[in-house]
């Protein structure tokens, strides 16, 4: 017989388990939250918080290496690498830490250990102790998807796990996709001096983006010195004599091209974990290599929840946390209103950065809206020139019927942040005369999104 008795178990520790553990322990529930690895997840440990604190050191060398345009110069420059990774771990696991408090601050009880589903009212840790849960929220997560024709080994070609550890600066590297991450890692490591190539199957990078937005960042980023291939496809791939080979097929090239690097790095998306979690004597339904859930984040069983990556829905951690909130207070007897994905904020931490949410143009017109668009280019704004981060755009799509807010895109500094403006104002009605009645500081880039709001209608003060 089970142990030990509980309203909720959680298998794994990510953004969207912990969340969920928490508000189900604030509801009066009694959770544990078994996690087989760090708290935190692939985001915190080896994703999202990492790669954003490398980032930052990439901002701050290309910063330096433009320091003339400001009247600054210096004879000695030099970047360590390693201590930049010792600085992202460092704040990992200060992150980490941080959540095993909520946890405990909580009285959400957590074991380390690998869960397994034995059914729907109760799951095994470590094949040894079994525990009983009325509810099961599933948030294992995803792990990287591999190449056939270049199968990762840790050393020459690698994932973004052991990129973000690399002691040293490859001289060469090459990136087989071209989304998020990959554009990320391009950005960062060609700041720190590799002769980076990005190879995308698709006809542009980050090929969920407007295209407007993408092909500008095309352009800053070839302008970097970052080569950039798009409806490209590798054919072949070996390492060899410590290199990685590849040939591409490239349009409008009669022949192959052969890209050779000291690195490569796979990129090119994820499935859900979703094995050896017990779900085979389960009938779980899955699509794709996910489970598939209702609006409720309930899946075909009754009493367990599936949230996070592992639903294939938009994998991204801060999607994962409301999730996360959603299926606890759905356990707690509350109802919800459907997340509509298509309204949350995609990101792009490169520089210059990329944020949006809502349909792109193509894709409103699909739709069967009637459509009009206002652009704000920063060349135009204050502060985009006085920081010297002039690269960039704020656009904005409206429904011509209601003038709702259809989606927002915006490339330039900052974008990450003011993207905030635009949603809020799409929760409260979405109306983009909210958007005109708002008074920024001066100067400030989010003047640019008041531009943009007028000039759906051609009323843009300074363009």
């Amino acid at each position: 017989m089970p142990r030990e008795k509980y309203d909720i178990g959680i298998i794994g520790g990510g953004p969207g388990g912990y969340v969920a553990a928490i508000r189900a322990a604030q509801l009066g529930g009694k959770v544990v939250l078994v996690e087989e690895d760090s708290l935190g997840g692939v985001c915190l440990n080896w994703g999202c918080v990492p790669s954003k604190a490398m980032l930052r050191n990439a901002e701050i060398i290309n910063l330096m290496k433009s320091a003339g345009q400001f009247g600054i110069s210096f004879n000695d420059f030099s970047f360590d690498v390693n201590k930049a990774v010792s600085r992202s771990r460092r704040i990992v696991n200060r992150l980490g830490r941080g959540i095993e408090f909520l946890l405990k601050k909580n009285s959400v009880t957590h074991v380390k250990g690998r869960a397994e589903i034995l059914t729907n009212g109760s799951i095994l840790v470590d094949r040894d102790q079994e525990i009983a849960i009325k509810n099961i929220i599933i948030a294992t997560g995803s792990s990287q998807r591999s190449l056939d024709l270049l199968e990762t080994d840790g050393v020459s070609v690698i994932t973004s796990k052991e990129i973000l550890a690399l002691t040293a600066v490859p001289k060469s590297l090459l990136i087989i996709g071209g989304g998020s991450t990959g554009i990320e890692f391009a950005y960062m490591y060609s700041a720190y001096g590799s002769k980076v190539t990005v190879v995308e199957a698709q006809d542009q990078i980050l090929p969920k983006e407007d295209p407007e937005i993408a092909d500008l960042l095309k352009k800053s980023l070839t302008g970097q010195g970052i080569s950039i291939y798009t409806n490209a496809r590798i054919t072949s791939g070996e390492v060899k004599d410590g290199l990685v080979r590849c040939e591409i097929d490239v349009p409008n090239r009669e022949t192959k091209t052969v890209i050779e690097a000291e690195k490569a790095l796979i990129s090119v998306g994820v499935s859900g974990n979703i094995f050896g979690i017990g779900l085979e004597g389960l009938d779980i339904e899955t699509e794709n290599g996910f489970i598939k859930i209702d609006e409720q984040m309930r899946t075909s069983v009754p009493n367990i929840y599936a949230i996070g990556d592992v639903t294939g829905k938009l994998l991204l951690a801060h999607v994962a946390q409301a999730q996360g909130v959603i299926a606890a207070e759905v356990i707690a007897g509350f109802d919800h209103d459907e997340l509509i994905y298509d309204l949350i904020p995609r990101s792009t931490y490169c520089e210059p950065q990329i944020s949006s949410f809502g349909y792109t143009e193509k894709e409103a017109l699909d739709l069967g809206y009637s459509i009009k668009t206002g652009r704000f280019p920063l060349t135009a704004n204050a502060k985009a020139l006085a920081i010297g981060e002039d690269t960039g755009i704020v656009k904005v799509i409206v429904n011509k019927k209601n003038k709702n807010i259809l989606g927002a895109h915006i490339i330039g500094p900052e974008a990450t942040e003011i993207i905030s403006e635009l949603i809020t104002v799409n929760q409260l009605g979405g109306e983009k005369e909210f958007l005109e009645k708002i008074i920024h500081p001066h100067p400030s880039i989010g003047e640019a999104i008041k531009e943009a709001a007028l000039d759906v209608y051609d009323r843009a003060i300074h363009i």
